[in-house]
């Protein structure tokens, strides 16, 4: 910044990662001061600059009691225990604000993560709702990709490309992600419940079933931002208490990131398998492709993925046999054999002919719909806020995805968690269960 210039940090050791800002540049003393659930990073030396010329009022206001300047920018060590590894960056705290309901939101992070989510179809998003009861989003889209993504010809005019259902239903599946994510959020409100899933319903039991199956040197990658943060802490935890290790990690940046040197560098390490997390399908694409092309399949090297990294479409259509043995963790598959999912194939089938095939958010809409249906009927349409969440909480349903029930303590999900790999089943390319693990709670 213009105010400390020419630098107040350098990264000149072996850390190469989105956000990594270095270690205090000499002469420079740092102090990071607690504000807001976040550490601001303060400076004082002689690069900083004394003042603003003939304004001594926004000068007091830039400077703390001890002289130090008060950038607005958060900082957070790259490792605890050992700081001399220096900082990574982590957010504007100039800003953040809090909702009407006290909530602070961090808006640098969920900016970061709307973009990353919303790749390749999101340019960029505003973050609003300072004292208002909700966030909201503004966001720019890529026309160029939103125009290829609604198959209209060249030339057709904005409105109409964002009008257009594929369009739509990306955003909406991009919405609904971003809401259905975070774990804890049906203590917000008592009229909450979720039907979905959490990051740590698979990250962390899969780190489990990775070690207790036998492939105990994993090699850790992970998209850089809050979300793969907490998938790569949850997956080694569940791993390093089932007697497992972590080998060797990186993250890659979340703009169209090139996974080859990435994938190159596992190879080198040599680990049993690389476990991976990215925020969409494209990104699975990208890395099974590298994966493939350096021949980690080859060298015996197995891919353990988080979420929809494998989906029927697109990820198996565009990859064809390269993904053959990739294995994923994920609440539902299309090829799960049991009565409600055959029922729930046809009928998705006979609705939707020339559709693709439904997803995990597909079943969680058709369930979230038929669990409504059931509460109304039982309460012979006599809905009140009280009752639903009352006949709600305590739910269980069979579901396409199998047996799923709503505690009725936290209002949240208890479900199956399949462990899938990609074969080919007559001739088609599916995410065959090989494992199943049982009633996994959200916490």
């Amino acid at each position: 910044m213009t105010e400390t210039s020419p630098s107040c940090t350098f990264g000149t050791g072996p850390i190469i990662k989105a956000g990594y800002v270095g270690v205090p540049a000499p002469g420079c003393k740092v102090k990071l001061v607690p504000v807001n659930g976040k550490l601001e990073a303060r400076f004082h030396g002689a690069h900083v600059t004394p003042g603003y010329w003939r304004a001594p009022h926004l000068t007091a206001e830039a400077f703390d009691a001890d002289g130090y300047y008060c950038t607005g920018d958060a900082l957070r060590f790259v490792d605890e225990a050992h700081p001399e590894l220096g900082f990574m960056f982590d957010g504007r705290i100039a800003e953040d604000f809090k909702l009407s309901s006290g909530t602070f939101v961090s808006v640098g992070p969920l900016r970061a993560r709307v973009i990353s989510q919303g790749a390749p179809y999101v340019e960029d998003a505003v973050v609003t709702g300072l004292n208002q009861h909700a966030i909201g989003l503004l966001v720019f889209p890529r026309m160029d990709n939103c125009l290829l993504l609604s198959t209209l010809p060249a030339g057709t005019p904005a409105a109409e490309v964002l009008a257009s259902e594929p369009v739509r239903a990306f955003f909406k599946r991009l919405l609904d992600g971003l809401n259905a994510d975070a774990s804890g959020i049906t203590a917000k409100s008592p009229y909450m419940l979720r039907t979905s899933m959490t990051m740590q319903q698979m990250t962390g039991p899969f780190g489990t079933w990775t070690a207790q199956n036998k492939i105990s040197r994993v090699y850790s990658l992970v998209s850089d931002y809050s979300t793969g943060h907490d998938a790569e802490r949850l997956f080694a935890k569940g791993l390093t208490e089932a007697g497992g290790k972590i080998v060797g990690s990186s993250r890659t940046p979340m703009a169209n990131p090139d996974y080859s040197p990435f994938v190159q560098r596992v190879k080198d390490e040599k680990p049993e398998a690389l476990f991976f997390f990215a925020p969409g399908v494209e990104d699975g694409i990208g890395l099974l492709k590298a994966f493939s092309d350096k021949g980690l399949d080859k060298a015996g090297i197995s891919f353990l993925g988080v979420g929809d990294m494998t989906s029927d479409s697109p990820t198996l259509e565009a990859l064809g046999d390269r993904a053959l043995g990739a294995v994923t963790v994920l609440n539902y598959s299309t090829a799960l054999d049991n009565e409600a999912n055959r029922v729930f194939l046809k009928a998705y089938a006979d609705a939707n002919p020339n559709s693709k095939p439904p997803t995990f958010v597909t079943v969680a809409a058709y369930d979230t719909m038929g669990m409504i249906y059931e509460t109304i009927k039982r309460l012979n349409g006599k809905v009140t806020g009280d009752a639903a969440v009352k006949v709600l909480s305590n739910m269980k349903w069979n579901s396409p995805r199998g047996p799923i029930s709503i505690d009725p303590k936290t209002r949240d999900i208890v479900q199956n968690m399949y462990i899938r790999e990609v074969r080919k089943v007559n001739g088609k390319l599916v995410n065959h269960p090989i494992g199943v693990l049982k009633d996994v709670r959200p916490d």
